[in-house]
């Protein structure tokens, strides 16, 4: 009777210590049951990347990064990710492009497929990119801007030059001239017509 009890309560012990493992690794986001497939990809900037950031293709979540280290061999970036989906196909030709999701800046990884290639084997490294940051695209865009604002300036330059060819001292003292004579012509008719 004695040992049905502790034989009990190694059990709950047993059970309960297993519960908690599995519970303290669902809540770091690892499924201890699944079958996940490593993956690895190097970069020259990670762009702010971070664990458990996640993993799409085409927007579709399939896996979270779990670790960013400095690989030795290359002095580039190696990010560890796994993929959770087991309907994804990756295949050796594909590119892992890093990108702002989001507007509040969040970085995940993009899986982009190419045709051809083989699927890729557990701890397969991957080709990895960067997308153009916001910043890129606004140097793309104020580019061309410049170079016709810059065309402008010259432009306005230009006429400005024209107007004090034109409109030297003696074209002035015309100008003054004419406008006088207007002035009379007009003084002239108005006391022909009272």
């Amino acid at each position: 009777m004695k040992h049905k009890k502790q034989i009990r309560t190694g059990i709950v012990v047993v059970v309960a210590l297993a519960l908690f493992i599995y519970g303290f690794n669902f809540l770091k986001g690892r499924d201890i049951f699944a079958v996940d497939l490593d993956l690895y990809a190097l970069y020259d900037h990670v762009d702010g990347i971070t664990q458990n950031n996640t993993v799409q293709i085409n927007g579709f979540k399939v896996g979270t990064i779990r670790d960013v280290t400095l690989d030795p061999k290359t002095n580039k970036l190696m990010v560890h990710f796994i993929i959770t989906d087991n309907n994804a196909i990756i295949t050796d030709s594909s590119e892992c492009q890093i990108f702002s999701d989001g507007l509040m800046g969040l970085k995940s990884i993009n899986i982009i497929s190419h045709s051809g290639g083989k699927p890729v084997k557990d701890k397969a490294v991957l080709r990895g990119t960067n997308e153009s940051g916001l910043k890129d695209q606004v140097s793309e865009m104020v580019v061309p801007l410049k170079k016709k604002l810059e065309g402008l300036v010259a432009s306005v330059d230009s006429v400005v030059q024209v107007f004090n060819a034109v409109l030297n001292q003696s074209a002035r003292n015309d100008l003054i001239a004419s406008f006088a004579s207007i002035k009379k012509s007009l003084t002239t008719f108005e006391k022909i017509a009272v």
